[in-house]
């Protein structure tokens, strides 16, 4: 199960009230993704501004918003990374239903 990255606790060691640089956010990415194991995926800044992370599936890709990456805490940051990566640990790609299916 993922944790939730707690106010002055750090998914690496920082306070999270700190801002990271890019570096430091993709380094952090890739952390918890390797922690995680997921193997195969990648990672990405975009420059979304409706949404700060995503996680395609299919491309086996997790995005970052880079504007809202610099705006928002090493708290924030890492728990929309965890929140990205539960949508890969969940493997909805594999279901063997589909939405539409339901509506039937």
């Amino acid at each position: 199960m993922l944790e939730r990255i707690e106010n002055g606790a750090s998914a690496h060691g920082v306070l999270s009230e700190v801002v990271l640089g890019l570096d430091d956010a993709e380094s952090m990415a890739k952390e918890l993704m390797a922690k995680y194991r997921l193997h195969g995926y990648q990672f990405q800044f975009d420059n979304a501004v409706r949404r700060f992370g995503s996680c395609n599936l299919e491309k086996k890709l997790i995005k970052l918003s880079k504007p809202l990456t610099l705006m928002n805490s090493e708290g924030y940051l890492g728990n929309v990374l965890l929140h990205e990566i539960s949508h890969a640990e969940t493997f909805w790609d594999q279901r063997p239903w589909s939405f539409m299916e339901l509506d039937s």
